[in-house]
C-alpha cells in the first residue's frame, strides 16, 4: 500500500496520553496534583490500525492494585472506539486522495487493531498484567534487553 512520507511522519508522532488519578486520593483531597498515580500513553504506528501502548505507576504507593491493569483495559476500550477515527481525521487533513482510496478500498483493513506493547525483560510485573489482558510475546530484543507483546481485536 502506498503511503505518502508526511502521512508516515504525521501519523508516527499520534499519541494520545491520559494522567491516572488514584480516586481514593482524590475523594478526600479534592486534589488531582496530589492524586496522580501514573499516566497511560496510545503511540499511532505507520501501520494502519497499529498502537503502540503502555502504563507507567510512578508512585510506588499506587503499585499492586490494580491501577495499571485498570488503565492499560480502559485504554484498550478507548482505542476499539476511537483509533479510527483519530486515524482517518490525521489522513483527512494531510492527504485527501489517500483517505478517498483507503475509504473505497479498504474496510477490512480499517477493521484491524492491534496494541503493541514493549517491555523490558527484567519487569516481571508489566509481562504479567499484558500477559493477563491476552497481549502475546511476539519478538524479543536483546539489544534493547525488551520483549515486544501484542493483542490484536
Amino acid at each position: 500500500m502506498f503511503v505518502p512520507s508526511i502521512l508516515k511522519f504525521e501519523l508516527y508522532f499520534l499519541e494520545c496520553t491520559f494522567i491516572i488519578l488514584d480516586n481514593e486520593r482524590y475523594a478526600t483531597s479534592a486534589d488531582e496534583l496530589s492524586s496522580i498515580v501514573g499516566d497511560t500513553n496510545l503511540f499511532f504506528q505507520e501501520e494502519p490500525g497499529a498502537a503502540e501502548i503502555e502504563v507507567m505507576i510512578a508512585e510506588e504507593w499506587g503499585r499492586r492494585r490494580g491501577l495499571a491493569t485498570e488503565a492499560l483495559e480502559l485504554m484498550i476500550k478507548f482505542g476499539n472506539i476511537h483509533i479510527h477515527s483519530l486515524i482517518l481525521r490525521a489522513f483527512c487533513s494531510i492527504h485527501h486522495d489517500y483517505l478517498t482510496r483507503v475509504l473505497l478500498s479498504g474496510k477490512e483493513e480499517l477493521g484491524k487493531l492491534k496494541f503493541v506493547a514493549k517491555i523490558k525483560q527484567d519487569n516481571i510485573p508489566s509481562i504479567h498484567i499484558f500477559s493477563k489482558l491476552g497481549f502475546i510475546q511476539v519478538s524479543e530484543s536483546q539489544v534493547f534487553n525488551e520483549f515486544t507483546f501484542e493483542l490484536n481485536v
